[in-house]
């Protein structure tokens, strides 16, 4: 297989080497990519009641309120790309790419939705749905990994730069997303729930922590849980897991130093302790120092109350 990255035609059209439909232009991107053709000449009406999911879709979960925007957004300016389908034998059809357009339309009580149909075997047809969803934006890292995997088990690359050239993508980016998949089954069951939890960089952290801290597994999940309970954002939990561990080892000294964070794991205060004396520092610059002391002084206010309860 080339090692050159496939022509990619949408460049063309912004700069305005080309003019023809998109949509059009689309289709021959795929016959580059994947080595057939698209039969179709142009978007057809077809009933949504006949249409059904890909096998081959790599997305796992839809998250409904996206659906719900998708919708407003078809309802005020309309379909402007149509949705690519194959035909199928028993005269239904199956959808390539377009499945949150498909869903939207449903949502709006849409009868009919333009498509082009095209005429591929399953596994053209399985190739054709890789190739044109993992270009989506919106879909995860760890949904590519699993796509990529999928690619090579199914006889379309056998090496990551065979992944990356039938992608259009960087061995870099193939790399990194595939890793995801060598994470315990703990991080996989969490992303098999919620495939955009983290990312791959977020990923690269949580096996650096791994073999950093191998006895600090709890600590590290309970970093990974902070994304969603606490809403944290996912490039803080390796500083928040370093500053817990750090904590927990300062805790046998003579002198105790602990960290405070806002949810994205920013430093927003520190503590330390040396004997009875403890000494606080404000690291947020945006918090005045006499709104701090009048919380602690509120606070020792109240403790100093209960030594003559």
């Amino acid at each position: 297989m080339s090692d050159r990255k496939p022509l990619k035609v949408s460049g063309l059209l912004q700069s305005g080497k080309i003019s023809r439909d998109p949509n059009a232009v689309q289709l021959e991107e795929f016959g580059a990519r994947t080595g057939f053709r698209a039969s179709s000449t142009g978007p057809l009406q077809i009933a949504l009641a006949d249409i059904d999911d890909s096998p081959y879709q790599p997305r796992t979960l839809y998250d409904p309120i996206e659906i719900d925007n998708l919708a407003h957004s078809l309802a005020a300016a309309g379909l402007k790309e149509p949705v690519l389908l194959r035909a199928k034998s028993d005269g239904r059809h199956e959808l390539i790419y377009g499945h949150r357009r498909t869903r939207a339309g449903r949502n709006l009580g849409w009868t009919e939705i333009a498509a082009y149909v095209v005429t591929h075997s399953d596994r053209e047809a399985e190739l054709a749905a890789m190739v044109s969803n993992e270009a989506r934006v919106d879909l995860t890292d760890y949904e590519r990994g699993m796509l990529y995997r999928r690619s090579i088990a199914s006889g379309f690359a056998a090496t990551q730069t065979d992944i990356a050239n039938l992608f259009g993508t960087t061995q870099g980016r193939v790399s990194r997303c595939m890793a995801m998949l060598k994470l315990p089954d703990t991080y996989l069951v969490m992303l098999d729930q919620k495939p955009d939890l983290f990312g791959s960089r977020c990923a690269e952290d949580i096996a650096h922590l791994l073999k950093e801290y191998p006895a600090e597994t709890a600590l590290i999940e309970d970093g990974v849980h902070r994304i969603t309970e606490e809403g944290a954002d996912q490039k803080s939990v390796k500083q928040w897991v370093q500053q817990m561990v750090k904590q927990k080892h300062n805790t046998a000294g003579p002198k105790e130093h602990a960290v405070v964070t806002d949810r994205a794991g920013r430093a927003m205060f520190t503590a330390k302790r040396a004997g009875r004396e403890v000494t606080i520092r404000i690291q947020a610059t945006e918090i005045e120092a006499k709104e701090v002391e009048e919380i602690v002084l509120a606070a020792l206010r109240k403790r100093a109350e209960k030594v003559f309860e």
